[in-house]
């Protein structure tokens, strides 16, 4: 329930500030600022804690668990070669002649590991031989001027005001700390390309994979138009690859980098190389102070709906409003237009299931359902960087099977601006009846019955649905498209019992009862979670058919 929001405003209307027209009657008095302050998509103090301490282990089982099934073999040195060579041709290359012929040229002339001790007693002897043989390649390939490549394995990298890593080595692009200190200690995963994590031997994957993909997952939290990261393990003899994206991990066998020293040189060039070769999204530009203190967002090829006119860039100012914190998923991402009007939502689809703006499209100008003005699907697929060939996960390899991991899209979507999920309520009164409305709502959505006398019933309504990226049409519940058992879709706590057995079969496919229960569990949950002190006043609120006792 973490997208309730409030009705939309006409576009032409002016900004408002946020809770300013919550109130239900002007002749109510004020019933005081709601309690809950929190949803499932807070950050890292959401889910990761040990006891009442966030951990960095905490997340990192949270990280494990979201991941698992969902780790992909690229294959040996001849796959991770064309790999580092495909990223790189996209950066425009002064070379004289391509990048294999330039790297192997190199190769021949210098010893690319020379002072890197081959097997080492501890990994700290491999941190500062790295460091001086990468700042050298660098330099060779005129690429030193806008990343830095640090030891920050005594450095202090901030997840949160709680929780830190150290990665062994980081590759800090330059130009985003212009604006901050040069001191170690003011690194932020929104500077970091990508890191690097040096080990005794790279024999293992779930460790090492493990402890890049924390470091892999904040960089991705913290830069809202990155779309994947690319990080690396070594020993003094060998590297493996670990790329992590929406899907999950892609990582490769280790490769012997004495034997095949341009690996190492591609792994340096791709990790000092910048936009788009460690997957910014080119359709996203962050603001700076030379140009303007707005971020810009672009749709390429919009498909609008309605009278609605796209005629430049969107301007959007300060952080998202939501902003997923996953490596793998639907990743959503929400931004507030600078004008006050507009919601840009971007988020990653599965393959196969249709696209959101498919059902927004069905569903305009119902009210109680969020407003769908542009979108575009396609943005970018997973498959584009990683090839087509490594989505087979880990497990049905070894099972013998042809399982593989559906490949996701970005998808775009501009719509109304609403105030703000159910937290934003400034009183208990305001949220429930936000509640009724959101439940009447999908209810006459949920079975497709004419909306006119719902119209009626809600009027104005303060609850709206607009989260329906996970939505499936009724008839295909009962075809190949359904889902039945796949407990990671939906929000664990709130799931219909049937939902959780996962056999429809026996308990019959999802439909609208099993929405209804889930409201069901999200108001008993808003309900626990209330500590206002007038929790001892019992008071009684009739909102059509339905009685809700002492919630104030």
């Amino acid at each position: 329930m973490s997208h309730l929001f409030e009705n939309p405003r006409d576009p032409s209307e002016t900004s408002r500030a946020p809770g300013s027209h919550w109130r239900v009657l002007e002749t109510e008095p004020p019933l005081g600022t709601t309690p809950f302050r929190s949803s499932s998509s807070t950050g890292e103090t959401n889910f990761a804690h040990d006891g009442d301490n966030p951990t960095v282990s905490a997340v990192e089982v949270r990280l494990n668990a979201e991941l698992a099934a969902h780790w992909a073999n690229m294959g040996g040195v001849t796959a991770l070669r064309a790999f580092l060579l495909e990223r790189l041709q996209l950066m425009k290359s002064p070379l004289p002649g391509s990048w294999s012929e330039e790297v192997n040229s190199f190769v021949s002339e210098f010893d690319v590991l020379h002072g890197v001790p081959c097997t080492p007693l501890k990994e700290d002897p491999l941190y500062d031989p790295y460091v001086k043989q990468s700042k050298q390649i660098a330099r060779h390939f005129n690429l030193d001027g806008g990343v830095s490549i640090e030891n920050t394995s005594r450095v202090t990298i901030f997840l949160n005001n709680k929780l830190s890593t150290k990665p062994d080595l980081s590759f800090v692009d330059t130009t985003k700390r212009r604006d901050v200190k040069e001191s170690d200690d003011e690194i932020n995963y929104a500077h970091v390309c990508t890191v690097w994590d040096a080990k005794r031997d790279v024999d293992k994957i779930t460790a090492p994979g493990l402890q890049l993909g924390m470091y892999a997952r904040r960089i991705l939290a913290k830069q809202f138009g990155r779309r994947f990261v690319i990080t690396f393990a070594m020993s003094g003899t060998h590297m493996r690859l670990f790329a992590f994206d929406r899907c999950g991990v892609m990582y490769s066998d280790k490769v012997d980098v004495r034997e095949h020293q341009d690996i190492f040189v591609l792994a340096v060039l791709t990790s000092v190389a910048t936009s788009p070769i460690i997957g910014m999204d080119p359709t996203i530009e962050e603001p700076t102070i030379s140009t303007t203190p707005c971020w810009t967002i672009s749709l390429p090829d919009p498909t609008v709906v309605g009278n609605f006119k796209y005629v430049r860039p969107f301007l959007v100012k300060g952080q998202p409003v939501v902003a997923g914190h996953t490596v793998r998923g639907r990743s959503t991402i929400c931004w507030k237009t600078s004008d006050g009007l507009y919601i840009i939502k971007d988020y990653w689809r599965a393959q196969d299931r249709l696209f959101e703006a498919e059902f927004l499209k069905e569903l305009a100008g119902i009210n109680g359902v969020g407003q769908l003005r542009a979108y575009q699907d396609n943005l970018c697929r997973v498959s584009a960087v990683r090839g087509a060939g490594h989505f087979l996960n880990d497990a049905a390899r070894q099972q013998g099977t042809a399982t593989e991991i559906p490949d996701r899209i970005q998808c775009r979507q501009v719509l109304d601006w609403y105030t703000g999920d159910l937290s934003y309520a400034p009183n208990p009164l305001a949220m429930l009846i936000a509640f009724r409305d959101a439940v009447v709502t999908e209810t006459c959505c949920s079975r497709w019955t004419s909306y006119t006398a719902t119209d009626g019933a809600l009027g104005l309504a303060l609850g709206h649905l607009i989260d329906v990226d996970v939505a499936k049409k009724f008839q295909d519940l009962f075809d190949k498209n359904a889902t039945a058992g796949d407990l990671r879709t939906g929000t664990r706590m709130y799931q219909s019992v049937k939902v959780l057995r996962g056999d429809p079969n026996t308990y019959g496919v999802h439909d609208h009862m099993d929405d209804l229960e889930t409201f069901f569990y999200s108001l008993t949950h808003l309900s626990t979670v209330f500590t206002t002190r007038a929790v001892n006043i019992e008071s009684r609120l009739c909102l059509g058919e339905t009685t809700l006792v002492g919630l104030l």
